[in-house]
């Protein structure tokens, strides 16, 4: 299977990822990665999950989280080495050095969401840039401060057609993040007047029933919002603040959208 992720440059491997959308503005241009077009993936799920099916074979998506590269600045940031071979033992004390971390996207000039990602959002990278070293640095903040690499890890994604239905028709505007849980996370995108129906609120977990509050703003107050993916059951209304308490079933994934 073709990856979803945008990597670095046309020639990276699927895993040196810079974003999670099939294309990204970048200087006015539209451009593709190796295998990555949006229309490669499509004609894939369609040739091969009938064929895969009678097999008992389920395609699902997979999709990195923790892991960017193709940074667009770099950092001062205060690391510790890591032992590759055991990623719990640090191998020096804490000392400072130029990663690069830190993605704002100028191409996209606010396009898609104004998020800047930067080392708090990461436990770890791979290249001190001042002195030219490669290896495992762990990153000295609320995710990396103990040497652990936080990430979620959730079963095969049986609902990759509504998750790209999803991604081109909801996940518009402001976005707000949820990352305030080592098991469940979640994040709402507000929408645009513009586009009829769009907004969503995404809820995730890799361990029992979670839940959350979490705001999609007031112009949705009273509204209803289901789970578009059918993972849970439920019917949430929006508080008269634009507030919302999302649920999602045990090691699963919940994609909220207004409720037809």
């Amino acid at each position: 299977m073709t990856t979803t992720t945008r990597a670095g440059k046309k020639t990276s491997s699927y895993y040196s990822c810079i974003t999670w959308q099939f294309l990204f503005i970048e200087a006015g241009e539209m451009n593709e990665t190796k295998k990555n077009r949006e229309e490669d993936i499509i004609e894939n799920l369609d040739n091969k999950k009938k064929q895969l099916a009678m097999h008992g074979i389920a395609v699902y998506a997979d999709i990195v989280l923790n892991h960017k590269g193709g940074a667009d600045e770099k950092e001062r940031i205060r690391v510790m080495r890591v032992d590759p071979e055991n990623r719990n033992k640090f191998t020096s004390e804490p000392f400072d050095i130029d990663a690069w971390t830190k993605f704002t996207f100028p191409g996209r000039k606010g396009m898609y969401y104004g998020f800047i990602w930067d080392f708090w959002c990461f436990s770890g990278v791979d290249y001190a840039a001042d002195i030219n070293e490669t290896g495992i640095f762990s990153i000295i903040n609320d995710k990396g401060k103990d040497g652990q690499y936080h990430e979620i890890f959730l079963d095969n994604c049986e609902n990759i057609e509504q998750l790209l239905l999803a991604r081109n028709a909801y996940p518009f505007s402001t976005q707000r993040d949820y990352f305030d849980h080592g098991n469940c996370i979640g994040w709402t995108r507000e929408g645009l007047d513009e586009n009829e129906g769009s907004g969503c609120a995404v809820l995730l977990t890799n361990s029992g029933e979670g839940f959350k509050s979490m705001e999609m703003g007031k112009k949705f107050a009273g509204k209803t919002f289901v789970d578009l993916l059918k993972k849970h059951p439920g019917e949430i209304i929006i508080n008269t603040e634009g507030w919302g308490r999302y649920h999602v079933s045990p090691g699963s994934v919940s994609v909220y959208v207004e409720k037809k």
